[in-house]
């Protein structure tokens, strides 16, 4: 019967270990709208670290800079960070190639926090077509992504 048991045991304990949540810095609140950009469908995250989620008192903004000529949309969004909701800008670049295969995107977001604090992580990923994510890590004053999309 001992000899059942410490293997067991063992068992149980590594189960326990590799089922475990690893969590290591910062604990992220996102907000995830999705838009589509000509055939692309580009889901946005917007992250900051959950110390900082009580102090956003303004929306999330976010801007999306595409060529001449691209067709976009809103095709859903979420209640914002700390519920102040999400704004979105669609505009166009001004130094555009219609005749090119591939698509720029330009993704900016930014949001509001009280006292407007400078140095305050914002992580930004772009989701393009179930794809891999793209991420860049900024401030809350600013973060930009640049991506290529099909056209």
């Amino acid at each position: 019967m001992r000899r059942l048991t410490i293997p067991a045991l063992l068992a149980i304990f590594a189960a326990l270990l590799f089922t475990l949540p690893v969590t290591a810095g910062w604990e992220w609140c996102d907000a995830d709208p999705v838009v589509q950009v000509n055939a692309n469908r580009v889901q946005v995250i917007v992250s900051i670290p959950s110390v900082y989620l009580s102090q956003v008192d303004q929306p999330t903004r976010i801007t999306i800079t595409t060529p001449q000529g691209v067709t976009d949309t809103l095709v859903s969004k979420g209640p914002g960070l700390n519920g102040r909701e999400e704004v979105f800008t669609f505009k166009r670049a001004s130094d555009s190639d219609d005749e090119s295969s591939s698509l720029p995107v330009r993704i900016d977001a930014s949001v509001g926090l009280k006292g407007n604090p400078s140095g305050v992580p914002l992580r930004l990923t772009v989701i393009a077509n179930n794809g891999a994510p793209v991420v860049s890590y900024g401030d809350t004053k600013g973060t930009t992504i640049l991506i290529t999309l099909p056209r």
